[in-house]
């Protein structure tokens, strides 16, 4: 999974895209949260998803430095870059 583009949202919003993400192009392979790709039925593994959080009062991109982190799941075999990917990605907080 590509990191979600940064926009006016919160947090459960941004984490809410990666379940869906796992719904649609995954299926569970036990019931501790494991799951694999139904494409080509490789397991998914988890990198980290680095999330600057800015200010809303602003126009653009900037914020206190705040940085929240969330697992971004990601297939290996489908998705072979984002095993050596730092991802970065931006939350514009709506409430802050």
């Amino acid at each position: 999974m590509n990191a979600p583009a940064g926009r006016k949202r919160s947090m459960e919003e941004f984490a809410s895209e990666i379940r869906a993400w796992l719904d649609d192009f995954c299926e569970p392979i036990s019931d501790v949260g494991r799951y694999r790709c139904r494409s080509c039925k490789t397991r998914i593994y988890q990198t980290t998803l680095y999330i600057s959080v800015h200010d809303p009062m602003f126009r653009d991109c900037a914020g206190s430095g705040e940085v929240k982190t969330l697992g971004l799941p990601y297939c290996p075999k489908c998705e072979p870059q984002l095993e050596r990917a730092t991802l970065r990605s931006c939350v514009h907080m709506v409430d802050l």
